[in-house]
């Protein structure tokens, strides 16, 4: 095995991260300029979606995708419920404080959840002498 490059980490990651990260932003943005709240939630719904497919269909496990996918499902109900883009907007930056949170104290007592996260990946990733 060769050891990884930051050149061959980007170019292989960078793809999904536009596509899973920006995406769904991208087309929620155009959704709201052309046709309101409404339209832009559905449309970066429907986005969400599509990509889940591509990912199956590409053969890849997706949980990352799935577990996106459910947090959109929500954020969508929530967005459309209080028909609010902040309101749509502001919850994946609460979310992602929330998790920074738990992982900061996890930290502190000494169990870091990151250790956990290491610890399935090296039940199913193969060792390396």
């Amino acid at each position: 095995m060769t050891p990884p490059t930051f050149r061959g980490v980007l170019f292989t990651g960078l793809p999904g991260f536009l596509r899973e990260g920006f995406l769904p932003l991208g087309v929620f943005y155009v959704g709201l300029r052309l046709g309101g709240l409404g339209v832009g939630i559905v449309a970066s719904a429907m986005t969400s979606v599509l990509i889940y497919l591509y990912e199956r269909r590409a053969g890849r496990d997706a949980l990352l995708v799935r577990l996106s996918l459910a947090f959109v499902a929500v954020q969508s109900v929530v967005g459309l419920v209080a028909h609010s883009a902040l309101v749509y907007l502001a919850q994946p930056v609460l979310a992602n404080a929330v998790w920074g949170i738990a992982f900061l104290m996890s930290v502190a007592v000494r169990r870091p959840l990151a250790g956990g996260f290491i610890s399935g990946y090296a039940s199913v990733r193969p060792r390396i002498a």
